[in-house]
């Protein structure tokens, strides 16, 4: 498919069930306004990152606000389904504190650090953690999805009241991603 296209596309003069924004963060704004603007559907799928521009992030959620659509669209927290997260969330809902603890390699922040952010919140109810300490790596992380999919290693410690969060995914390390939880 060529991508110079893919922002073209605005024939979508349907209503869907679901609509899924799978492509690079390239594309992702405009393709995801041109089909709001001329169709709808009743649930929404975006991949992350949603864009390498914070301000096209804002821009995303604004339109998805002026079209009322913010209970509608799910950005890629597939996680939250997986059985083993679901028992953990069972266990941590019944705990007054936890740690998360993950030893990573260079497993990339964006790319696969964020998910371990989303086990934070969904852990602690969907509260916004707070930042103690970060320390992004100078080396970039390459990924076998081509060279439009580089990302950085990486340390932080976050914190919400009920959770704390030590992750280590330097991007010097060849270790595998192991999480504990305590």
């Amino acid at each position: 498919l060529d991508k110079s296209k893919l922002i073209k596309m605005t024939n979508f003069d349907q209503k869907y069930k679901v609509a899924v924004f799978s492509e690079t963060t390239l594309h992702r704004f405009k393709n995801f306004k041109n089909f709001i603007l001329s169709s709808s559907a009743e649930k929404f799928f975006l991949e992350k990152p949603l864009s390498n521009s914070l301000n096209e992030v804002n821009l995303i959620l604004k339109l998805a606000e002026k079209h009322n659509l913010k209970k509608k669209i799910q950005v890629n927290l597939i996680r939250r389904q997986w059985p083993h997260i679901k028992t953990i969330k069972e266990f941590c809902d019944k705990e007054e504190d936890f740690t998360l603890t993950v030893n990573g390699g260079s497993l990339g922040l964006g790319c696969n650090g964020v998910h371990f952010i989303d086990n934070l919140i969904h852990f602690s109810n969907e509260e916004c953690p707070k930042i103690k300490w970060v320390e992004i790596c100078k080396d970039r992380v390459n990924s076998g999805r081509g060279k439009e999919f580089i990302d950085f290693g990486g340390n932080f410690i976050l914190k919400t009241k009920k959770g704390t969060l030590f992750c280590s995914l330097s991007s010097k390390s060849s270790a595998n991603a192991i999480m504990t939880i305590r």
